[in-house]
């Protein structure tokens, strides 16, 4: 258990880490197309109330599972015979994965049919997603080193359509050296590893 000013700390720590890459993820929506009032998705991503019912939020979770779906489908293509295929698929792969994880560490790999939504998830590095993995369109999530996520994991409630207006998004903290076992479910506010 935490004391309330340990509580407070890693709080602090989660909010100051997603501003660290909110410039980052402000510049990946302008050449997305976003524009205009962008406020609800700040607010989600500084840890505030949003409302999940703002357009431009969920115009966010429909290109986010986009670019999800089209990883999947490139990752089929790196079977093709054709090197230059091959290769188109990989920088595309790439491409995907520096805008899902803005300013994101070493990703080993990033599981076919997975789902989240861009700049949601905070990645320190050396870590490994692997297949069928859900991530909470309404949490922070950050995986600091070395964390290993089996597959079929569900990190918070995934569960938008129930919500109406304003709710404060769930931070989950997967800490350094931490493999979460297959078909679990990672409850929202919650932190896991060593203290």
């Amino acid at each position: 258990m935490f004391s309330p000013e340990q509580k407070i700390q890693k709080e602090t720590e989660i909010t100051v880490q997603v501003f660290n890459t909110l410039n980052e993820i402000k510049s990946n929506l302008k050449s997305l197309g976003f524009d205009g009032d962008l406020s609800q998705i700040y607010n989600l991503y500084c840890g505030k109330p949003f409302n999940v019912n703002d357009p431009n939020y969920q115009k966010l979770v429909n290109l986010s599972y986009q670019l999800c779906d089209e990883y999947t489908q490139l990752l089929a293509s790196t079977l093709n015979p054709d090197s230059s295929i091959v290769q188109h698929a990989e920088t595309r792969r790439n491409e995907i994965i520096d805008i899902l994880f803005p300013g994101h560490g070493s990703i080993y790999g990033f599981g076919q049919w997975s789902k989240l939504v861009i700049g949601l998830v905070d990645v320190d590095g050396f870590n490994l997603i692997n297949v069928r993995c859900q991530f909470s369109p309404t949490s922070l999530v950050h995986l600091n080193e070395y964390v290993f996520v089996a597959p079929n994991v569900v990190f918070g409630d995934i569960d938008i359509a129930s919500k109406n207006g304003m709710i404060p998004p769930s931070k989950i903290v997967i800490k350094d050296n931490t493999w979460i076992c297959s078909c679990v479910n990672v409850g929202k506010n919650v932190i896991v590893g060593n203290q």
